[in-house]
């Protein structure tokens, strides 16, 4: 068994990934698990649903439960401000104090792509995430973002906008209130079956 263990976590509205990472780099083990944007289950429940997540990757990985993980990092959508990034990392440390062997780094989803296509000598990089949300981070001399703010207030490109678009031109449609497009008659069509 390697010495060294490495677990990283992609945290979405829709579904969360966590992996195990060797010493040499290997990928020795991978969870799936549901959405963890704390936004949606509330923070406690994403806080449980993470440790639970990376106790099972852990175990998987064949790393000894009263071991800590060297690090764990978590790149999740709905936390971006620093009192939410400490309030998290504080939690996981409480549920289970074997963790990691340092406090977890806990970011935005968009920062650890922006970590991975930034260059270290300067020059601009882009990350744009369009899954059940979305958001725009633009890396310069200064890092810039656009939306993540949650499909209530314009998280455009998302999954759930784009269906909500369509869904209205269905409604609309329906309502005698708009033209409805041959490829917006078919989902409305098969909705009403």
């Amino acid at each position: 068994m390697s010495e060294v263990l490495f677990v990283g976590v992609e945290g979405g509205g829709t579904c969360t990934t966590v992996c195990a990472v060797s010493g040499d780099g290997r990928v020795v083990a991978e969870v799936q698990a549901a959405g963890s944007n704390q936004f949606l289950i509330g923070m406690e429940a994403c806080a449980s649903l993470l440790v639970t997540s990376i106790q099972q990757c852990k175990e998987k990985a064949n790393w000894p439960a009263e071991k800590p993980a060297t690090a764990v990092g978590l790149c999740l959508s709905g936390i971006d401000r620093p009192e939410e990034v400490r309030q998290l990392s504080e939690l996981l440390m409480q549920l289970d104090p074997n963790l990691s062997e340092t406090p977890p780094h806990v970011c935005n989803d968009a920062m650890g792509p922006m970590a991975l296509v930034s260059s270290p000598h300067g020059g601009a990089a882009v990350v744009l995430i369009a899954g059940t949300g979305s958001i725009g981070m633009l890396d310069g001399p200064v890092l810039k973002r656009c939306g993540g703010w949650g499909y209530m207030l314009g998280d455009e490109g998302s999954a759930f906008s784009v269906a909500q678009r369509a869904l209205k031109r269905v409604f609309r449609g329906l309502d005698g209130n708009g033209e409805t497009p041959a490829r917006v008659q078919v989902l409305s069509e098969r909705m009403l079956r």
